[in-house]
């Protein structure tokens, strides 16, 4: 078919994207913020995914991304907790997703679901309470807490914006 015009978008920074596609208001993303949009109680949605797909009548559709973790990932953050490094996992993506991946990775302090605001609460916290933290990030989201940290480091492949916030870029 044709491609589908999409008015009046815009993103809800850490939630998605929403937009009016022919006369129905729909939106991309948390599947929480998806949810609120329903004019019912939108509780009924079942799944662990990523990304949900949704309008005025519910979520129609649920997206499971998924990353395999580089096979030195788990010698990296051990190397990581030698140099007297202490090592936390802090992600928006899903609870299954970072407790698989920090348990692979031998990290007890992982959290998930997380917004842009609440990564930047934790690396407050953590500076305020004498820490110097450095930040790993990729996202377009992680831009604010990039900046935010004492160091930081983008992913090569992650988006402009945490480069652009970065110290360092990992290649």
């Amino acid at each position: 078919g044709s491609p589908l015009a999409c008015s009046d978008a815009r993103e809800a920074a850490g939630n998605g994207i929403e937009g009016t596609v022919q006369g129905v208001r729909w939106r991309i993303g948390r599947p929480e913020w998806v949810a609120g949009l329903a004019a019912r109680d939108a509780s009924g949605w079942r799944g662990d995914g990523d990304i949900a797909l949704g309008n005025g009548t519910g979520i129609v559709a649920l997206f499971t991304i998924a990353d395999e973790l580089r096979a030195d990932a788990r010698a990296t953050i051990d190397s990581l907790r030698g140099l007297g490094l202490d090592v936390q996992l802090a992600s928006g993506d899903r609870d299954t997703a970072v407790r698989g991946a920090a348990r692979q990775l031998g990290i007890t302090a992982a959290r998930s679901r997380l917004r842009p605001e609440d990564k930047l609460g934790i690396v407050r916290e953590l500076q305020s309470n004498g820490r110097r933290v450095l930040m790993v990030g990729d996202g377009i989201n992680d831009g604010p807490v990039l900046a935010a940290a004492d160091v930081s480091a983008a992913m090569g492949r992650g988006s402009g914006i945490a480069h652009a916030a970065s110290d360092l870029l990992l290649l």
